[in-house]
């Protein structure tokens, strides 16, 4: 039977001997450290006694192993009393995992939009060369878009004469202009301003190409502007021989305005 070691004078209410200085330590930070936590029943006093144990075999030992042993405990203690079932505050789940990013509408969709978008620049170009034909008849006759150049059209008038016409839709300038051809493109020849009824300003351009006559026009409406030209047949030497009062009597009739407005900004 072991005999007492030196530090165990006197007896305690709880029927164990007095603790030496490093273990009281120990003990009295165990015992803040659980204050007012409601562990499970018959949890800590399994610890306890698993301690009490350790720390007789400790006495047996050495004088160093009973202060490791009791620390050891209090770290059981702690991490048990925080388990569900304590008044430890539980630990906040993990977030979700954002969910995964699907396809991108405009990734999965660009060949359909792109079909789309061509679909409405061919009938822009139909409904344009079917204005062309109707309207400058009898100077043009026959009108068909040409491959591969979007505002360019292939024009038949009397006897064969081939013309080369432009018509090229824009988004509406900004801000009042002192005079229609302030805006319009530097080119030979003569500029006249003109206003149809409704007060839209048109720039008129008459001149010559390949000494032919041309003509040319630029009108800003609301919607957009609309630029107009009709280059003459330098093969056969015929002249674009469309009236500057045809030409805005083009501009104003209802369905070129509708034309006005570039197509894929509708």
């Amino acid at each position: 039977m072991l005999s007492a070691v030196p530090w165990e004078t006197g007896e305690r209410g709880d029927g164990m001997g007095e603790l030496p200085p490093d273990e009281s330590l120990v003990r009295g930070a165990m015992e803040r450290a659980v204050d007012g936590l409601l562990p499970p029943p018959g949890l800590v006093h399994g610890v306890i006694e698993l301690a009490e144990r350790r720390r007789a075999r400790a006495r047996a030992l050495g004088l160093g192993a009973g202060a490791c042993l009791a620390a050891a405990a209090v770290t059981a203690v702690l991490a048990l009393a925080a388990q569900p079932g304590g008044a430890a505050e539980p630990v906040p789940p993990l977030p979700a995992a954002p969910p995964a990013l699907s396809a991108s509408p405009e990734a999965t969709s660009t060949p359909q939009r792109a079909a789309e978008t061509a679909q409405v620049d061919d009938d822009h170009r139909r409904q344009v060369a079917a204005a062309l034909r109707d309207l400058l008849t009898p100077v043009v006759t026959e009108v068909t878009p040409v491959a591969g150049d979007i505002d360019r059209y292939q024009g038949r008038g009397p006897e064969g004469a081939s013309f080369t016409l432009t018509v090229q839709a824009r988004p509406p300038g900004g801000g009042p202009l002192a005079s229609p051809c302030a805006w319009t493109d530097a080119r030979p020849g003569a500029c006249a301003a003109h206003t149809l009824a409704d007060g839209t300003p048109v720039a008129v351009h008459t001149g010559l190409a390949a000494d032919l006559p041309s003509v040319a026009a630029r009108a800003r409406f609301d919607s957009g502007e609309l630029f107009v030209e009709i280059v003459p047949d330098t093969s056969s030497r015929v002249g674009a021989l469309v009236a500057t009062e045809r030409l805005l009597a083009f501009l104003a009739h209802p369905r070129v305005r509708s034309l006005a407005t570039p197509p894929n900004d509708t």
